[in-house]
This record gives C-alpha cells, sequence and structure tokens, in this order.
C-alpha cells in the first residue's frame, strides 16, 4: 500500500495558501473558493462518487512536473485537466508549461461556466496564443483522443477513475500517456494500469506512465 501523508505544518499551509492567492489574485480570476456538492449541479446519481470543488496547491503542480522523466518533451502532449472546475489549475499550467493544447472538463455546468469567464481574463491579459478549451464532460464516458499528460486534483472516487481509465487505456498505453495525480487518494487502485515512474510522498503526488 503506498504510504500517504496526512499531515501539514501550519506555516507549510500558509505558504502554499499565500502562493494560490496570490497568482490568483495576479491574474484576477474567480471562483477560488471552496464548493460544496450541495452547491453544484451534479446529478444525483453521480453525487456518490464526485468530491467538492477546491483548488489545488498551485505549488503541487510544479512539484508534479518536476516528476516528469527528462526525456518528455511536454509540445508534444495535451494537458487534460480532469475535474478541472473553474480552470485556475488549466490556465496555470497554460501560464508555466509549453504543452500542445490545453482541455480543462468537469460534470458542472456552474463551474465550467465559471472557466469560460477566467478564460476571457487571462486571454485579455497574456499575449500567448494557448489553444485551451474548457468543456462539460462526464469522466465515465470521456474520450481522449491524443496523446495526453492528465492531471487530477482528487476530483472522483476510485470507480468512476478506473471507468475513465479503462475506456481509455488502448489510447493511453499506445501514446505512453501519463497521469500527474494529486492527492492521490486511490493511486493503489490504478497502478496495475500503468507503471508509477515518480512519487512526492510528502505531497502525496504520483506520476503514472501507461
Amino acid at each position: 500500500m503506498t504510504e500517504r501523508n496526512f499531515e501539514f505544518s501550519k506555516n507549510e499551509r500558509l505558504q502554499n495558501d499565500s502562493y494560490n492567492q496570490k497568482w490568483i489574485m495576479k491574474n484576477n480570476l474567480i471562483g477560488s473558493e471552496i464548493i460544496e456538492l450541495d452547491n453544484l449541479d451534479i446529478p444525483l446519481s453521480k453525487i456518490k462518487d464526485a468530491g467538492r470543488f477546491q483548488v489545488v496547491w498551485l505549488q503541487n503542480i510544479d512539484r508534479l512536473m518536476k516528476l516528469l522523466p527528462s526525456d518528455i518533451n511536454t509540445k508534444e502532449f495535451n494537458l487534460i485537466d480532469v475535474g478541472c472546475g473553474t480552470g485556475i489549475s488549466t490556465l496555470y499550467f497554460a501560464s508555466n508549461y509549453n504543452f500542445f493544447e490545453y482541455c480543462g472538463f468537469d460534470h458542472s455546468e456552474k463551474l465550467i461556466s465559471m472557466a469560460h469567464q477566467n478564460f476571457e481574463i487571462f486571454s485579455k491579459n497574456n499575449k500567448k496564443n494557448h489553444k485551451i478549451s474548457f468543456n462539460i464532460c462526464d469522466a465515465n464516458t470521456y474520450s481522449i483522443n491524443k496523446k495526453s499528460i492528465l492531471f487530477l486534483y482528487n476530483p472522483f472516487g476510485s470507480k468512476t477513475l478506473k471507468n475513465m481509465i479503462l475506456n481509455n487505456i488502448d489510447l493511453l498505453k499506445s501514446t505512453n500517456s501519463i497521469m500527474l495525480y494529486a492527492n492521490d487518494l486511490f493511486i493503489d487502485d490504478i497502478k496495475d494500469y500503468g507503471n508509477i515512474i515518480g512519487r512526492h510522498s510528502k505531497h502525496n503526488l504520483s506520476c503514472l506512465r501507461f
């Protein structure tokens, strides 16, 4: 069983939260607050396997990116932000890392509406011509059609995670796609689908190659 850390010092929490707040405010983005499931428009049939919305510690994205093998050229991959919420994590990737395209999806129309607003704000403030899209999708039926690096911040439970992977396993394996998994609660449930090529045990981060 993968060893997981559940304790973070007060100073570490403050530092990571402060980094998030400064970056979000700098870019004038909205929707950074925690939103409980009761306040999201997710169908009742899906709610048991869904998680509340919360922005990932953005520095955990940086920590995950450092787990990628040195031979990886991210420009050859699409970035797929699974359960992207209001799109803040997707836009952080676009601001700091070069991928071919950036795609965020979520089951909540409310969150994706906010992600589109954030994209408009981000586009006005950034000169780079990023290929970014946000879509309303159910991970249980989501289709991956390109070589990708998937990013997840604990958006749902083990059942949905397995469904998404198994529905796309042939493409994921044939393209040697990669999963960057923050707060990797269910990494033990999916580790047989690929190889864990990097792990940051202090922050519960895994890098899995299919």
